[in-house]
């Protein structure tokens, strides 16, 4: 497989469109004071989504915090935001949690007579 990748880049008409153009989209002080708040809320999050659709970049990354409260309004619009996006990426943060005890598996202690015995684990997003 990686020889065909090797000749396609060998025979210019095969070789596809690259663009190493990588461009870093952040919220400053200055961008801040205007919004007049710390935070996006899910409305504007959605239209930055859309903007760069509309920019036609080849691909997203998000990694972000919603300190706001949720409305429903606001998140329809950033649930839709991403249907006509191009490959989009978002961080997650996950905890592990056992689905018996209800604590961190990190720090999950087994019972006594328990030391054998796996846990069901469920994953809590």
């Amino acid at each position: 497989m990686d020889q065909l990748f090797v000749l396609r880049d060998t025979i210019e008409h095969l070789r596809p469109f690259y663009d190493d153009t990588l461009v870093q989209v952040a919220l400053d002080d200055s961008a801040l004071e205007r919004l007049e708040n710390l935070y996006l809320n899910r409305w504007q999050h959605a239209q930055v989504v859309r903007n760069l659709t509309a920019m036609r970049v080849a691909a997203q990354m998000h990694d972000f915090i919603f300190a706001t409260r949720a409305n429903d309004k606001d998140d329809q619009a950033l649930i839709g935001a991403p249907a006509a996006a191009g490959p989009i990426y978002y961080g997650l943060a996950l905890t592990l949690e056992s689905a018996i005890h209800g604590t961190s598996l990190g720090r999950l202690e087994p019972e006594q007579g328990e030391k054998d015995h796996k846990l069901p684990n469920k994953v809590s997003i």
